[in-house]
């Protein structure tokens, strides 16, 4: 009876397991094409067996490829034996069998929809003794041609039954993904392995085809490139499994796109031509156009290509200069540009303009740095722009093109100021408007910008004596019209330099009047290059540099109510100075003067006097005023002297003017020295002043000066100068007088008539008017200050200090003989409203 019962239950297995697939519900997946039913009206699926007899190790059943059940004549065999006998010959018969129930065999699976095989795992072993159990079961997607596996995973157990009558175990497997989504469409395999813990192995093969959809291919519009005006549009689709296609659609966001097609060589070319300015609002920047189709299962697919529609030339970023920045001297021009259809190095450029016509071009580099963000740059020397120095506010504008043509523009307003700062030793006097509360303006006293205790150009001088320089930088100037704003950098640095060597130049012409000079000039515009700057000087190579400190801006300039007498005039250089109403204002109406700014600026020889009552009263004679000049944009006005430091406020201070040149300490020989300032505004602009000329005398005894001792100075009209020995001048001889106190104006720069060996007369000169203060006699010289002010020299006699550089290769020539002259002064007669 026994056998009997297995006998029949082997015969049933394969239709059991079908009957419990559909009891489980997994038999029929609609998610997969149903083949054709199969026998007994079981659905077709693919099955194996691997049957086991005694003690042999395996014997694998072959796969049915076409969804049938495969059993071994062995077990057949032994299956018949076992009627009516004893059953002995089949009692350790073990028996497992895959079954595939989905895919079937042949079928059809959609590459976009969740794939998950359904698999039922048999074992039968009637011997309890010899039962095993099952380990795993794996799937494997198999490409059928090629051979590759495209795809895997371990299936995931979810039923488990027990057929007790027979000795039937089943698995049941499903639930487990296996993703298709990246196949194409084409035939493949689905190959199932299942194992025991005991080392018994079976497999089953389903085949079945992959769906993806029609096959799109978007020859143009090419991937992310950008397109002007129109772009191209080239699209195959084709099928070759799941033909024909229908349904085709392209759009461009919600909007569809006329093509032709299919047609071409293949009949599969759909073409068209995409206008930007067809769309509303015309198409600009990256774009999507969307290819849609579907087979003849209705398997849709989607392809998406990204473009450029490029109209627009390439965006700018970090301009420099930007707008409003104060530039000058040597700047860098640099830019950012980008753009998706690459930028045309050659087309980047910066152009300063100055009317129609009127243009300067600077090329600016690509950047060799691979950062997308680097910058398009160049160094740029902005004194070579054709405008020079008469140009406020330029305008920088910068131009690129990309590959397709498109140009783009920017331009930024920038400050120009290409003007160093003038500076001098020995600046002109000057007077200062003033506005009063009526509306109308007055003009203080005339005073010397660096103070009456300073050195003056030509003076002779002992070991220790003053000197101050007005430093004020210049911004550019208009050819026309009165700008409402200037801008000015402001001076960053400034020297004094020193060279008692008179052999050599001190400053130098860089551009002389040579053929092919663009920038000739006659100025002097440099320090002697071979010259070595020190702080302390030991040879004649040697120029000795002392960096200068500014003054604060303090003081008021004196507005006492005065009336210069009439015809009082004294020279300077080579311009007469006029007082009174020659300097074209009136005079001002202050009832006292303002207090010294600095008690050690005292200085009579170089005082201003006015009458009052019957009295003569010296004005000017001591600093009020450290000036100050307006610039940078600054509401404070900007230090205008500078001194050798050290310099601390307060006018009782004695280092309030600055701190005295040393001679001896700094080793300057007695005799000729020539000086000079150099100075360098915040931009770099650099300028030298007028050459400046002391003559030193540390000991006081006169004998490496030229100057000569003046005794007397006679007063009339005109002035008479006595000398203390034999002056050998003759008539129309120019000389300098210093240091003497008096009424009538005797210092400055004079014409003379000669009277005799010792005496001779000031061409022009006159005496005080109404009350004649007398003449000047020279003070008795003592031990504690034997030097005493009081002298004359011959223009001629001042050393010129000044060269041009006639060669700069292979070395250095200097030619002292040709002399060059300063490239800007102080204004004589200068009047500033403060």
């Amino acid at each position: 009876m026994r056998n009997a019962l297995l006998k029949k239950t082997m015969r049933m297995l394969p239709l059991l397991g079908g009957l419990w697939l559909l009891a489980a519900g997994c038999g029929d997946d609609p998610n997969y094409t149903q083949g054709a039913p199969g026998e007994a009206g079981v659905p077709p699926r693919t099955v194996s067996d691997a049957n086991f007899r005694g003690d042999e190790d395996t014997a694998s059943g072959e796969v049915g490829g076409d969804g049938g059940s495969v059993d071994s004549a062995d077990a057949a065999s032994a299956s018949d034996a076992s009627d009516g006998g004893d059953g002995s010959a089949d009692v350790a018969r073990f028996r497992m069998e895959i079954t595939i129930a989905s895919p079937v065999s042949g079928g059809v699976a959609p590459a976009a929809v969740k794939f998950t095989p359904i698999v039922d795992v048999l074992i039968v072993s009637p011997d309890s003794s010899a039962s095993d159990s099952l380990k795993d079961v794996s799937a494997e997607v198999i490409e059928r041609t090629t051979k590759k596996v495209v795809a895997m995973g371990k299936l995931n157990q979810i039923g488990f039954h027990n057929i007790p009558e027979t000795g039937a175990l089943v698995y049941n497997f499903a639930e487990t993904p296996i993703d298709l989504a990246l196949l194409p469409s084409g035939n493949y395999d689905l190959v199932v392995k299942a194992n025991t813990n005991g080392g018994h192995e079976a497999k089953a093969t389903a085949p079945f085809q992959v769906d993806a959809g029609p096959e799109i291919l978007i020859a143009s519009p090419i991937k992310d490139k950008p397109y002007k005006g129109s772009a191209p549009i080239d699209v195959n689709i084709s099928d070759d499994y799941f033909g024909p296609v229908s349904d085709v659609q392209l759009k461009i966001g919600q909007t569809a796109i006329q093509v032709s097609g299919p047609g071409g060589a293949s009949g599969e070319q759909y073409t068209a031509t995409l206008d930007f300015a067809s769309f509303s609002p015309a198409l600009e920047g990256e774009q999507i156009l969307t290819v849609r189709a579907k087979n003849k299962n209705g398997t849709e697919s989607v392809l998406v290509r990204k473009f450029v529609s490029d109209s627009k030339g390439p965006t700018f970023a970090d301009a420099l200069p930007q707008d409003g920045q104060l530039v000058g001297n040597v700047i860098t021009i640099s830019i950012t540009a980008k753009d998706p259809a690459g930028v045309l190095p050659s087309s980047v450029v910066a152009v300063f303009a100055n009317g129609p016509g009127s243009e300067y071009t600077i090329p600016l580099r690509a950047p060799v740095d691979p950062d997308p963000n680097a910058p398009y740059s160049a160094v740029f020397d902005t004194r070579l722009l054709p405008f020079g120095e008469n140009a406020l506010f330029p305008t920088l504008s910068f131009r690129a093109s990309d590959s397709l043509g498109n140009e783009s523009l920017l331009t930024n307003v920038v400050w120009l100021d290409n003007r160093p700062p003038l500076s001098e030793l020995d600046p002109p006097d000057m007077r200062i408007f003033s506005k009063t509360d009526s509306g109308s303006f007055s003009c203080g006293w005339p005073f010397d910008p660096v103070g009456t205790d300073a050195a003056d150009d030509g003076d002779i001088v002992p070991q220790v004596t003053d000197l101050r320089a007005r430093i004020e930088d210049q911004g550019n100037d208009p050819l026309s019209g009165i700008p409402n704003y200037i801008p000015v950098a402001s001076v960053d640095s400034a020297q004094l330099l020193v060279l008692d060597d008179i052999s050599q130049p001190l400053l130098v012409n860089t551009n002389p009047t040579v053929a092919g000079n663009s920038k000739t000039d006659n100025f002097c515009d440099a320090v002697n290059p071979t010259l070595i700057p020190t702080t302390r000087p030991m040879t004649s190579k040697d120029a000795l540099v002392i960096t200068l400190t500014p003054i604060s801006t303090s003081g008021t300039h004196d507005l006492t109510n005065y009336e210069d007498p009439p015809g009082l005039s004294f020279k300077v250089g080579d311009e007469r100075v006029m007082g009174g109403a020659d300097w074209g204002c009136p005079g001002g109406d202050g009832a006292k003067s303002p207090d010294p700014v600095c008690e050690i600026t005292r200085h009579g020889p170089k005082a201003r006097w006015f009458l009052f009552g019957e009295r003569w009263i010296p004005r000017s004679y001591a600093m009020t005023i450290f000036l100050g000049y307006g610039g940078g944009g600054s509401t404070t006005k900007l230090p205008s002297i500078w001194t050798i430091p050290k310099q601390a406020a307060g006018a009782a201070s004695p280092l309030c003017g600055g701190t005295q040149l040393d001679t001896l300490a700094n080793f300057v020989n007695d005799g000729w020295a020539c000086l000079a300032i150099a100075a360098s505004d915040k931009l770099g602009n650099k300028q030298v002043s007028r050459p400046f000329r002391l003559c030193v005398d540390k000991d006081g005894d006169g004998k490496e000066c030229p100057h000569m001792q003046i005794a007397r100075v006679y007063d009339g009209t005109p002035l008479v100068v006595e000398t203390v020995a034999n002056h050998g001048l003759v008539t129309g001889a120019e000389v300098r007088v210093s240091g003497i106190t008096m009424v009538a104006m005797v210092n400055g720069i004079w014409n003379v008539t000669r009277i005799d060996d010792r005496r001779f007369s000031l061409n022009g000169s006159k005496t005080a008017p109404q009350f004649p203060a007398g003449d000047w006699v020279r003070p008795t010289p003592s031990e504690s200050n034997p030097f005493v002010p009081g002298h004359v020299v011959r223009t001629a006699e001042l050393p010129n200090c000044t060269g041009t550089v006639t060669a700069a290769t292979p070395t250095i020539t200097i030619d002292s003989s040709k002399t060059c002259a300063p490239w800007r002064l102080y204004k004589r007669g200068e009047m500033r409203t403060y």
